[in-house]
């Protein structure tokens, strides 16, 4: 049984705000609206979405002190730059939320606190917080929408929306049910769960928030039968999604692309016919196509080059070590190689039954012409106890973390690349293959590697370190690329609730690909851009004419994989751009 506080004082309320330079309404509309609240909310957040460049460090100093003024004592007041997703209100609303849950205090007791947003440009009513607040104490809601009063000049009492009792993701899928942010009332716990708002989207994210937040099992939605807000739709050349916007049309076509597969076609039918007629004739987008893409090929070099090549390896090794060694014998056949060594850094402890897996292995392929080094446990044993081998435990007792082990590693491959001037070092992974995966118009081609052209021509520029690509399995830790994988898997079993098994398996790939060019490092949870992280993305089917029935067997067969660290959703692709001697950057400003 719940035994929390069930009464209004055992819970708060934070009102939320994102403006993007309206500060005359913030001042003379929005705020004296909060002020004038019969419950006031326990915070204000205000967030300015807008760079250094457009309103420098001191000038938002100067409108938190002109805010804070404004509301005196009141309450306390919070004035903030967008620190996510620049331009966007989602960006802006997500910071605050962000902002939110830092505060351990309240993260602690996000499910007392409630988010209550305002437009800049919108209003109101006194009674607004407090009966919103009233109905989810006394019905245990953790979401409640009051009614919109739509008013489309600033005469006159305004137009009232229907409220709904219900929060239906079919119908925000079709036409919305007049929630939209002015009227947001949500527990933090829930919005957090829900993933916040998608950055991605410059319009429609309202309706996209709602449909993930009726996606959970755990949402409370009721309504107050109040009209508490009140909504302006006039004709400002301000209005961030007007009717006959870019960003409006742009948004709706992403909204599309995201969740019409998951709803049926009578579904689709009316919510494109809907936007057709509220939306200046916006139309469903048609199947992306990709122009071909053009892979740079890999011209042998007329120069050749030489290759100390290190990596570590456990002293019982995974199998994978096979196909690498096994692509450096393919490597050291090359007309442009003119040798290559192979450093084995053997990582311990030492096998308590006597067996040596990776000597074995090593023999075999030395018998059969690579040379290779290993660097037996006994070996660093020996140097550590002469203190060649600094900072580092006993490697005889105890795996070595990958910190210490790559140091030891870049230690032996230094020493033997010095004995081979004009060699390039070469450190890896045990788990590589010597091919990269290109992005060609949505499809995984391999590609050899190295480019010892493109090598060599960098060396003559005077680059003395390059950061090749790769590919697959991102190289971070498997947690920080989860999430995103999971979004994906979520997308999929809300299509496979709506869609029949023998319905088709709707081939999204050169969507995806053209999504993935918009935006950065889709594979990433903690990526500094924050505007993928509510974008799924699809897999491509597994046959030409595949079903959801066959979408659910190849995921359920793939996806315990996850926790094993592979991309099962979003491996790791490079761009054919990026593969060209043009294409190389710095990889640090100096």
């Amino acid at each position: 049984m719940d035994t929390r506080p069930q009464s209004v004082s055992g819970h708060a309320v934070v009102a939320l705000i994102a403006t993007r330079g309206r500060f005359d309404l913030l001042r003379e509309r929005a705020i004296p609206s909060i002020l004038a609240q019969t419950r006031m909310p326990d915070r204000l957040v205000i967030v300015v979405d807008r760079t250094k460049e457009e309103m420098p460090d001191q000038d938002l100093a100067d409108l938190a002190r002109q805010l804070q003024a404004q509301c005196g004592d009141r309450i306390r007041v919070t004035v903030m730059r967008n620190r996510r997703t620049p331009a966007r209100a989602a960006g802006a609303w997500n910071t605050g939320i962000d902002q939110l849950h830092r505060d351990a205090g309240i993260s602690r007791s996000a499910d007392l606190w409630f988010v209550a947003v305002l437009d800049d440009d919108d209003a109101w009513t006194p009674s607004h917080i407090e009966s919103c607040l009233d109905a989810a104490v006394s019905r245990d809601l953790n979401m409640v929408a009051s009614g919109l009063l739509r008013h489309e000049s600033l005469d006159g009492p305004g137009h009232p929306h229907s409220i709904p009792d219900e929060l239906c993701a079919r119908e925000q899928f079709i036409r919305g049910q007049h929630i939209q942010g002015s009227n947001l009332f949500v527990r933090l716990d829930m919005m957090l769960m829900a993933g916040a708002f998608d950055e991605h989207l410059p319009s429609c994210t309202d309706r996209d928030l709602c449909i993930r937040l009726a996606d959970l099992a755990s949402l409370r939605f009721g309504s107050t039968s109040e009209h508490t807000v009140h909504h302006y739709a006039d004709k400002r050349q301000d209005r961030l999604t007007s009717p006959h916007s870019s960003a409006k049309h742009d948004g709706l076509t992403r909204f599309w692309r995201k969740y019409a597969r998951r709803f049926d076609s009578a579904a689709r039918d009316a919510a494109a016919a809907r936007a057709f007629e509220f939306f200046s004739g916006w139309r469903p987008p048609e199947p992306v196509v990709l122009p071909e893409a053009k892979i740079p090929p890999l011209v042998p070099s007329t120069r050749s080059l030489e290759f100390v090549i290190g990596f570590v390896t456990d002293a019982i090794p995974k199998p994978h070590i096979e196909g690498l060694l096994s692509d450096i014998v393919g490597l050291k056949s090359r007309p442009d190689v003119s040798a290559v060594t192979v450093v084995v850094v053997e990582n311990g402890p030492i096998p308590k039954d006597g067996m040596r897996p990776l000597h074995d292995i090593v023999r075999r392929y030395q018998t059969e012409g690579l040379a290779i080094e290993l660097i037996s446990i006994e070996h660093q044993r020996e140097d550590w106890a002469q203190g060649t081998l600094v900072d580092t435990p006993d490697p005889s007792r105890q795996r070595m973390p990958i910190a210490v082990s790559r140091t030891v590693l870049n230690t032996y491959v230094g020493q033997l690349a010095a004995r081979h001037p004009g060699a390039a070092a070469w450190i890896l992974d045990d788990d590589k293959r010597l091919s990269v995966s290109v992005d060609a118009a949505g499809l995984s081609v391999e590609r050899a590697s190295p480019d010892i052209g493109a090598l060599i021509a960098l060396r003559d520029h005077g680059v003395d370190i390059v950061i090749g690509p790769d590919t697959g399995a991102a190289p971070l830790p498997f947690a920080a690329t989860l999430r995103m994988q999971l979004l994906d898997l979520a997308q999929y079993v809300a299509v496979w609730e709506s869609q029949a098994p023998d319905s088709p398996w709707i081939d999204a790939t050169a969507d995806d690909a053209a999504t993935r060019l918009s935006l950065r490092d889709t594979y990433y949870d903690l990526a500094r851009r924050t505007d993928h992280l509510e974008t799924p993305l699809a897999l491509k089917p597994s046959a030409e004419n595949a079903t959801h029935a066959d979408a659910l067997t190849t995921i359920a067969g793939r996806v315990g994989r996850l926790l094993a660290g592979e991309p099962v959703f979003r491996p790791l692709m490079s761009e054919a751009s990026s593969l060209t001697i043009e294409s190389a950057v710095p990889s640090r400003r100096v």
